[in-house]
C-alpha cells in the first residue's frame, strides 16, 4: 500500500523537543524531520485514507474524521505549548519527505518569518451572537424611551399605531444597530493584539443554534496581553448583554488564521 507523508506543522529545530506519540489516525507514530533548522512534524500514512476513489466518502464520514481532526489539532497543540509553531491543515499530505524538502526550500523566507513573528503569541478566537428577538425588544424599549413624551400625548388609538411604527423601525434596523455596536467592540479589543482577521460567520455553537453569529474574529495576541483581552471581552458581555448580545472567547489556538499560504514549487 502505497505511504504518504502526513503534515502535522513546523518549528524552529532547536526549540522542538522530543516528538512522541501516535499519528492521525492513532496507529502511526509521530517523527520528525530537520530541514536546516525547521522540523517537520509528521507522520506516514495511507494514501488511500486521503486521496483516491473512497477518500471523499471517507472525508465526509464523521466517525472516521472526528477523531482524526481532533488528534490533528493536539499533535500541534503540543508542539505549540514548547515553540513557535506554523500548523498545516488537516490532511495536508506529501508524496515523500523530498516532495516536503522542496516545499521549505520554495517557501524558507516566509516559513522562518512566520515562525519568528508568532514567537510568544497566541491565536484567540471571539464569537458575537445575537438574540435577534432579544436584541430587537431591547430596540423597541430604547425607542418607545426615547418617544415617551410624544407618545403620551396621543390618544389610544394613535399611540397604538405609532408604536407599532417604531417597532417595525427597530426590526428594519436592528442588523444596522447591531453591526455599530460590533464595530466598536471590534477595535476595543484590537489594542490587545498584533493581528486581527475576520473569520467566517458559518457554523452555529454546541447548544446554541437558536442564535446568529454576527462576529468572529481571530487575534494574535501576545502571551502578556491575554488577560486584558479576555478583561475586555467580558466587560463587552456585561455592557451589552442586555441587548441580547453574548461573546465567547476561546483559546489559545495554533495560529491557523495567520499562517500564510505556501507556494509549490511549480508556482514559484
Amino acid at each position: 500500500m502505497e505511504s504518504a507523508v502526513y503534515l502535522f506543522c513546523l518549528a524552529p529545530s532547536k526549540l522542538l523537543p522530543e516528538v512522541v506519540g501516535k499519528g492521525v489516525s492513532g496507529n502511526e507514530s509521530l517523527a520528525r524531520e530537520d530541514f536546516d533548522g525547521i522540523s517537520a512534524v509528521y507522520c506516514l500514512v495511507p494514501l488511500d485514507d486521503f486521496e483516491g476513489p473512497t477518500a471523499e466518502e471517507r472525508l465526509q464520514d464523521l466517525e472516521w474524521l472526528g477523531p482524526r481532526a481532533v488528534r490533528h489539532a493536539e499533535v500541534i497543540e503540543q508542539v505549540m505549548y514548547h515553540c513557535p509553531t506554523f500548523p498545516a491543515r488537516f490532511g495536508t499530505l506529501f508524496s515523500s519527505l523530498e516532495s516536503l524538502r522542496q516545499l521549505l526550500l520554495v517557501n524558507d523566507g516566509r516559513i522562518r518569518e512566520f515562525l519568528k513573528s508568532v514567537r510568544g503569541k497566541e491565536e484567540w478566537a471571539v464569537k458575537v451572537l445575537m438574540d435577534r428577538g432579544r436584541a430587537i425588544e431591547a430596540l423597541v424599549s430604547i425607542r418607545l424611551e426615547s418617544h415617551a413624551e410624544t407618545l403620551d400625548t396621543l390618544s389610544p388609538g394613535a399611540r397604538y399605531f405609532r408604536e407599532k411604527q417604531l417597532r417595525a423601525q427597530a426590526e428594519k434596523e436592528i442588523s444596522q444597530e447591531i453591526r455599530a455596536i460590533c464595530d466598536g467592540v471590534g477595535t476595543d479589543l484590537a489594542v490587545c493584539a498584533h493581528k486581527v482577521k475576520a473569520r467566517s460567520l458559518a457554523g452555529g455553537m454546541l447548544g446554541e443554534s437558536e442564535l446568529d453569529i454576527i462576529a468572529n474574529w481571530a487575534f494574535l495576541v501576545s502571551v502578556t496581553k491575554v488577560n486584558e483581552l479576555r478583561s475586555r471581552v467580558l466587560k463587552a458581555e456585561e455592557e451589552f448583554k442586555e441587548r441580547g448580545l453574548i461573546f465567547r472567547i476561546t483559546g489559545p489556538w495554533p495560529p491557523y488564521s495567520f499562517a500564510p499560504p505556501l507556494q509549490m514549487e511549480s508556482d514559484a
